[in-house]
């Protein structure tokens, strides 16, 4: 017996080997990923990201339900085309966007938006082929998150998702849905988001917001110029340590430090003795204690007692 060939992925109007990066500045020395690439596309470094974003929030992943070659293939096209709305292939396959590009992050949470979608048109035993689907599937797809409990908000995020998905359908390799099942209604009317005066979180109470803010001033305006010292001089014991000793010197160096009255032996915070690794610090901070003492090996450079109860600070 011979095992039937995969269906062979169409042909995208994009070329591997093109940055994904076209309408947007890039910083110097960037490296930007390629449309080829499959696995993540990584911005930082590539484009100025704002402060309140993190690294992880930079990065568009194209896994955890969009392993599939033909949705990863539609999923990497989305991006791409949000990237570069005005790109001359996008434009050739008659699909026409606004020119200004999207902002990545807008891009990287509408591949997670269809990750959703997937892992429902799976469950349904959809194709990733969309323009086979009926205009039903979409409206039920929809009506199932909100079965599921997601909010007006949110559901008009994924209606925004389908709308989309119709718009660029003639630019993207497998197609999108044939049909917009919402055509000529808004994306909150169809989700049924109705306006309201409410604020949609609930107000926070001075009694809970007041302490905060008083704790966030006593951090800036008291602890800030000791923390800034403790950077400082952490810095400068790394950068004057010494990094190899001859045999026996250790003890002899420990010995010659702890002779000084003024020295202090660094422990370990008892009320922060675990870890996220589950290893617990205990007693004395050898680590530091060997920066103190002018040394910077690897590991415990000392002869641990066999007990650190009597070790005070």
């Amino acid at each position: 017996m011979s095992t039937p060939l995969a269906r062979p992925l169409p042909v995208s109007i994009f070329k591997g080997d093109e940055s994904v990066i076209q309408s947007h500045s890039l910083l110097p020395g960037a490296d930007p990923p390629l449309f080829g690439q499959q696995g993540i596309w990584d911005f930082n470094g590539v484009v100025r990201r704002n402060a309140n974003i993190p690294e992880c929030g930079w990065r568009a992943t194209f896994s955890n339900g969009l392993a599939d070659p033909e949705w990863n293939l539609t999923a990497r096209e989305i991006f791409m085309i949000m990237a570069n709305p005005r790109h001359e292939a996008v434009i050739d396959a008659g699909v026409h966007l606004a020119a200004e590009p999207f902002d990545l992050q807008t891009a990287i949470r509408r591949v997670s938006a269809l990750r959703t979608l997937v892992r429902w048109a799976d469950r349904q035993g959809l194709p990733a082929r969309m323009g086979t689907w009926r205009n039903t599937d979409l409206r039920r797809f929809i009506k199932e998150l909100r079965e599921d409990g997601r909010k007006p908000g949110t559901l008009t995020n994924y209606v925004n998702t389908v709308k989309f998905l119709h718009e660029i359908g003639p630019a993207l390799a497998l197609g999108g849905p044939s049909v917009d099942p919402w055509q000529g209604m808004s994306a909150r009317k169809a989700a049924k988001h109705k306006a309201t005066n409410e604020l949609s979180t609930p107000t926070v109470a001075p009694t809970v917001w007041f302490p905060l803010v008083r704790a966030a001033w006593t951090y800036v305006h008291t602890f800030a110029p000791d923390v800034l010292r403790a950077v400082d001089r952490y810095q400068q014991l790394r950068a004057n340590a010494r990094t190899t000793v001859g045999p026996g010197e250790t003890d002899r160096i420990l010995d010659a430090w702890l002779a000084d009255p003024v020295s202090r032996i660094p422990v370990h915070d008892p009320s922060h003795s675990g870890s996220s690794l589950g290893v617990k610090h205990e007693g004395v901070n050898w680590t530091l204690l060997a920066l103190f003492t002018g040394l910077s090996l690897s590991g415990n450079v000392f002869t641990k007692p066999q007990s650190t109860d009597a070790v005070s600070k």
